[in-house]
Formats: structure tokens, C-alpha cells, sequence
């Protein structure tokens, strides 16, 4: 994307467009495999987990250990959903409702 090509030139991210190897793995406490390759994602996450790594595997949520919440945030609170893996659709649908309910409250915390 635009805004990741943008970073690396920053210098606030790096990128190397190559192949994953096991060695990626080394040193980390948690792995995204979102790839277009059935195969890598799944080897990604079979190495991770081996290696007691938190993983999130992009295609196939029984493959991951942790699954990514939709945070909702005030200024006095942060609210966490996470879903079971089966509808991430309902998880964003369930944070969009619950910020409109936060919004809607004055700075005393009651509804309007």
C-alpha cells in the first residue's frame, strides 16, 4: 500500500521481498501469517507454535493462538471484543455499535 511504501521510506519499517524462512521466526514473541499461499500461512503458524509464539494465522483459525480484538476507546476507558475466530464481521459490527453508545454519552458518563 501506499502508506507502507511511505514508512519504509521513512525508515519506520523494513521490507524485504523475498521468501519466508524458518529463521524469520528467531527472536520473535508474535507472528501474523497473511500470505496468498495456503502452504506458507500454514507452516508459519506450524513453526510458531512449536516454538511457543503467539500466532495469528490469516486463513485458518484453528491454526491460531491468539486471535486480533476491535478496541473501542474513550478517553477513560479502552474495551477489548475478541471473537471466537468464526465472524471477525460481527466482532466490527459489535465494536461499531458500542462506540456509537459511548459517543452518545455526556462527560459524566451518563446516556443522553
Amino acid at each position: 500500500t501506499e502508506e507502507l511504501h511511505r514508512r519504509e521510506q521513512a525508515g519506520e519499517i523494513r521490507w524485504e521481498p523475498r521468501k519466508f524462512v524458518a529463521s524469520d521466526l528467531d527472536g520473535c514473541f508474535l507472528a501474523i501469517a497473511a500470505t496468498d499461499d495456503r502452504a506458507v500461512n500454514a507452516e508459519v503458524g506450524r513453526l510458531a507454535r512449536e516454538q511457543g509464539i503467539w500466532v495469528s494465522v490469516a486463513d485458518a483459525k484453528e491454526e491460531c493462538t491468539l486471535f486480533f480484538p476491535a478496541i473501542v476507546e474513550t478517553e477513560q476507558e479502552v474495551i477489548g471484543i475478541v471473537g471466537s475466530g468464526n465472524s471477525h464481521h460481527r466482532v466490527s459490527a459489535l465494536a461499531k455499535r458500542l462506540r456509537e453508545v459511548v459517543e452518545d454519552e455526556d462527560s459524566s458518563g451518563k446516556p443522553r
